[in-house]
């Protein structure tokens, strides 16, 4: 009798072990589903309706589009934020909903990829201290300028340019493909005001107080009520009315090459912040506001410029 019943005892067991070794590997196999579809690696857009999958600027379904991926197109996702996937998709980096993606396996990303600042507008990429667009600019590097991308945080690569290193956001550079981008336009700057001379500043290389690495200042003798002018074709970025500051009411343009210029001391300004200005339009008339002035005149500056001294550009005055 207790020979049958232990024979029992172990046929039962062999037959609940058999039973339960199917869903031990089955909940396996799907936790390690699950696992790799929501890994990085390599994805097959998958939109077989709408022939189209949509790229977010951020991981969630209200975030704009930025861009529209045909179905079948393989994509390396480097990041996941919980159904989400960056990825890069012709030159733009943003999400896609992971579930809209067939997982293709792992793959190894690579150390670092090959870009070119693509500013055509400014000229000039802005290169941060850290991957936000609060953080300080540590470097503003040329538009076409061949650069390395090292690490990737999000929609921001690091790199460096000059011997600094910082964060540039992915949307403003392009793969490098060997094709020469648009060149940065050429800058020509007109005289700012009707007549006037330098009266101090970068026209006396010796003692020039108001000299920097790369940008120069002036003061114009001209009376109160001058006309001044944009001295190149530019978007105007900053109208301030105060007279209590030291440059008083004063305006300044980014030009399209990646210069600057600024026009101080006005007594009227005569355009707004984003006003797009052409070479020689009217938009201030000259003063004597602020706090830093002996006498009426204009106080002009170039920053970015693409000469050393403000006099190689106005020769004779």
């Amino acid at each position: 009798m207790r020979k049958t019943f232990k024979v029992l005892c172990m046929a039962l067991v062999a037959i609940m072990t058999l039973a339960l070794v199917p869903t031990s590997v089955s909940a396996s196999a799907s936790a390690t589903v699950q696992l790799a579809a929501r890994s990085p690696g390599q994805y097959r857009a998958h939109a077989p309706n709408s022939g189209i999958l949509n790229m977010r600027a951020n991981p969630n379904t209200s975030a704009s589009i930025v861009a529209s991926i045909p179905h079948n197109t393989v994509l390396n996702v480097t990041q996941i934020s919980g159904v989400w996937g960056l990825t890069t998709f012709n030159g733009r980096s943003g999400w896609i909903h992971l579930d809209h993606a067939q997982f293709l396996g792992g793959t190894q990303q690579p150390a670092s990829q090959r870009v070119r600042a693509f500013a055509p507008t400014s000229g000039i990429l802005n290169m941060r201290a850290n991957p936000n667009t609060s953080a300080s600019i540590v470097a503003s590097i040329p538009h076409n300028t061949l650069l390395t991308i090292t690490e990737r945080n999000g929609v921001w690569g690091r790199t460096t340019f000059n011997g600094r290193s910082g964060w540039v956001h992915m949307d403003h550079v392009r793969a490098d493909t060997g094709v020469t981008q648009p060149p940065v336009p050429s800058f020509n700057p007109a005289w700012p005001t009707v007549g006037g001379r330098i009266t101090s500043g970068d026209r006396h290389p010796s003692g020039n107080p108001h000299s920097t690495a790369i940008g120069r200042a002036v003061d114009i003798d001209v009376g109160i009520g001058t006309a001044v002018f944009a001295t190149e074709v530019g978007t105007v970025t900053t109208v301030d009315n105060r007279t209590n500051i030291g440059m008083g009411r004063h305006v300044i343009i980014q030009h399209d090459n990646g210069a600057r210029s600024l026009y101080a001391h006005l007594s009227v300004i005569h355009v707004q912040v984003g006003q797009r200005v052409g070479r020689g339009q009217h938009i201030a008339n000259s003063g004597n506001t602020g706090t830093n002035t002996t006498g009426a005149h204009l106080h002009f500056e170039l920053t970015n410029s693409t000469r050393d001294r403000m006099a190689d550009f106005f020769p004779g005055r």
